[in-house]
């Protein structure tokens, strides 16, 4: 009998081939068509095309799950809808890497490199990013849904992107502060996080498949939940990490200085001596492996590396909690359980 785990990861798997197909099949380029027709556009919906494929499509396949909590088998129309957050994610990965001086993504050159580097490389790349932001919506009225489901959905949509954006400000307010609690990153994290991986994809499902209210408000706690959870991983990742599991340079958020929860809790824990030569190396620019390896050393010692580990499985906890108490199909029910379990022991 397979596990959990086991239909999790063939769901997701099932999923993300047809989001693949999607890609390959011309329903993606129908989208960017009337930029592609404008004569020296078509290398840049090219370059957003490519920088698109591959990826976890782990927010088209919640909201797959959304579909599904309604009692809804998957087809095609919600798999184009799902699309629509997969282009959102493309196009605010693109401006994330320029913020955040990333040139790696999806063991490929970031965008704004792909496009030359430099300033010019940047600002190419922030009008790519922009096309697919600005296109996401249209992924979800190109469905046969009724009209009214649809302009629900987009409304609902473009709140997320809106948190989504106010959770990016504040990691960019955070980088520049020495001090920074807890609560801070939490909240963070939930604006960054929870609502377009989790809340808004699952809500998404949802109002197409014509879920109630009281099921959208369960699904923004859960989505919270699995948010925070998978942002914790995912910091956990980029200190400990290997770049060919991630796909991303394993020495950037090091040399960023990125505020998370390892940080907190190392502010909380750390003797005043652990301090003083973490803030000495901790995202002062690029630097080799010797200074990542010291500082992975006084996220141990400190303790805030075994109590990042625990909150990541804590709130994962309290997420099949509530997955076990929503009145939705059984099957659905089994790989939320899978991807919890996932969740707590992935590694890219």
């Amino acid at each position: 009998m397979m596990t959990d785990t086991g239909l999790f990861i063939n769901a997701l798997s099932a999923c993300r081939e047809s989001i693949e197909a999607l890609l390959r099949d011309g329903s993606f380029d129908a989208l960017l068509r009337d930029a592609a027709e404008v004569p020296f556009m078509g290398q840049y919906t090219d370059a957003f095309h490519t920088f698109s494929e591959g990826g976890k499509r782990i927010r088209a396949f919640m909201v797959t799950l959304g579909y599904r909590l309604c009692g809804k088998d998957c087809d095609d129309d919600i798999l184009r809808a799902a699309l629509s957050y997969e282009i959102f994610q493309s196009g605010i990965l693109i401006h994330d890497d320029i913020i955040d001086e990333s040139d790696l993504r999806r063991s490929r050159p970031s965008m704004h490199i792909a496009l030359g580097g430099g300033q010019t490389g940047i600002a190419k790349a922030i009008c790519v990013g922009d096309m697919g932001i600005t296109t996401a919506a249209d992924a979800i009225f190109s469905t046969a849904f009724d009209a009214d489901k649809k302009v629900k959905a987009v409304a609902n949509q473009n709140k997320v992107f809106r948190l989504t954006i106010a959770g990016e400000l504040k990691d960019i307010e955070l980088s520049e502060e020495e001090d920074h609690s807890f609560d801070d990153v939490i909240k963070m994290y939930e604006l960054k996080t929870s609502w377009y991986t989790f809340t808004g994809p699952l809500q998404l499902g949802m109002i197409l498949g014509g879920g109630d209210e009281e099921l959208l408000k369960k699904a923004e706690e859960l989505g919270r939940l699995m948010g925070i959870a998978f942002q914790i991983r995912d910091d956990i990742l980029g200190i400990y990490g290997s770049s060919s599991d991630t796909g991303k340079n394993s020495l950037s958020d090091m040399e960023e200085g990125k505020k998370t929860v390892l940080t907190a809790y190392f502010r909380d824990k750390a003797t005043e001596a652990q301090k003083s030569e973490f803030s000495g190396i901790y995202g002062k620019g690029s630097y080799t492996d010797p200074f990542a390896d010291r500082i992975r050393e006084l996220l141990d010692e400190s303790g805030a590396h075994a109590a990042a580990e625990e909150l990541c499985k804590s709130f994962n906890a309290k997420a099949l909690e509530l997955i076990g108490e929503m009145k939705v199909p059984e099957d659905t029910r089994a790989v939320f359980r899978g991807m919890l379990s996932y969740m707590n022991e992935r590694k890219g």
